[in-house]
């Protein structure tokens, strides 16, 4: 599958003092993560290893660790890779995700790994406007068994509506998208599981801007529970909501917590908190804590998904 730009604009490579080492740092931290997760090597990880030092040699962008926990199990062989974003071509953007299916094809060589690109290939049918997608994001979920893990690309488009249009409808659910999408941003992301499954979720963004409107509160004070709703307002996060049919419930992300420490003490998951001992006292860019909404009726809070972004984006490092 070859992606087309719909405005042509001609391939650069963004170049800097930061963006030629990044590619060396952003693998220190998968290894660093590694290292304290105990995760063995995976035909999948070394893979993705293998694509992070290749690709982004003259490149910026962020690394991401993750650990997915569900009850007393830990999954932390989760990594994913924003790419740079405000570049002064968007067309590289078209250059990354290029990549990814060059990297997704590469894994499928492997005999017990099927991936369908189905509903990818419909998002992508009518080309994309690299002026319209802020950021390109690649991420993995490695499991102990190859046909259990996935891959997983998403976009965050802006002020693309008829993107966004084909996005919820391949998402499969039914919502008051309105009151949902409120500032022109959305957030895809597609699944590619190894087993030939493969899923849309969509995430509606509230900023901290959009958390200040009467109207946005309303809703959200209708739709939240009230733990998640007291935690989004204790926490200075801004909030995302993972939509898809493949979620037996939303998801809640709570993006840059202001004190990841407190939040995760409130949480009283003690899984979660021997995962989160390891980077209590560690130094990283941004966290994002995942719960699904459903856990907050329950009696405890049992699912949990840990991102902690690493390092700042290079453009962001140069403007300072």
């Amino acid at each position: 599958m070859k992606v087309k730009a719909q405005n042509q604009i001609q391939s650069c490579v963004v170049a800097s003092s930061y963006g030629q080492n990044r590619q060396v740092e952003n693998l220190r931290y998968i290894e660093d993560h590694r290292q304290i997760f105990d995760i063995e090597n995976s035909y999948l990880l070394n893979s993705f290893e293998e694509f992070i030092g290749k690709q982004r040699k003259d490149k910026g962008g962020a690394i991401v660790c993750a650990c997915n926990i569900e009850k007393d199990r830990r999954y932390p062989a989760r990594f994913y890779y924003s790419c740079e974003f405000n570049l002064p071509n968007p067309a590289v953007k078209l250059l990354d995700l290029e990549e990814f299916l060059s990297f997704s094809r590469h894994i499928e060589g492997r005999p017990e790994v099927q991936i369908d690109r189905r509903l990818l290939e419909q998002f992508l049918a009518t080309g994309l406007d690299p002026s319209k997608v802020h950021l390109v994001i690649f991420g993995i979920d490695a499991r102990p068994e190859l046909r259990h893990s996935r891959i997983k690309l998403s976009f965050h488009v802006r002020d693309y509506p008829e993107k966004m249009a084909i996005a919820i409808a391949l998402c499969g659910e039914q919502r008051n998208w309105e009151k949902l999408i409120v500032n022109g941003n959305l957030l895809v992301a597609f699944d590619l599981f190894f087993d030939n499954r493969a899923a849309v979720e969509v995430y509606p963004t509230f900023y901290p801007a959009d958390l200040q409107r009467p109207d946005v509160q309303a809703y959200l004070a209708e739709k939240l529970p009230a733990r998640a709703l007291q935690l989004l307002n204790e926490s200075g996060a801004w909030l995302q909501i993972g939509i898809s049919d493949e979620n037996d419930s939303d998801v809640l992300y709570f993006n840059s917590v202001k004190s990841p420490n407190s939040f995760v003490d409130q949480l009283g998951n003690e899984m979660l908190k021997q995962v989160h001992a390891h980077y209590r006292n560690r130094v990283f860019e941004e966290v994002y804590i995942a719960i699904p909404e459903s856990e907050f009726s329950a009696s405890s809070i049992q699912r949990v998904k840990m991102y902690y972004q690493m390092n700042k984006f290079v453009n962001k490092m140069e403007s300072r």
